[in-house]
């Protein structure tokens, strides 16, 4: 993603914002050898109550 269309969607999101920064090489590998339903079940984007 560029910069601006990082900001973009920081701009746009809640108050609260979690970021995960992994190498490319990690998330390429993880997203071959994962099954979807895997995939899915372990990246929870949900929000917690606080």
């Amino acid at each position: 993603m560029k910069d601006k269309e990082i900001r973009k969607i920081i701009d746009e999101g809640s108050p609260t914002l979690s970021v995960t920064v992994i190498p490319s090489y990690i998330f390429r590998h993880m997203m071959k050898n994962m099954s979807d339903s895997i995939v899915q079940k372990l990246m929870d984007h949900s929000t917690q109550e606080i």
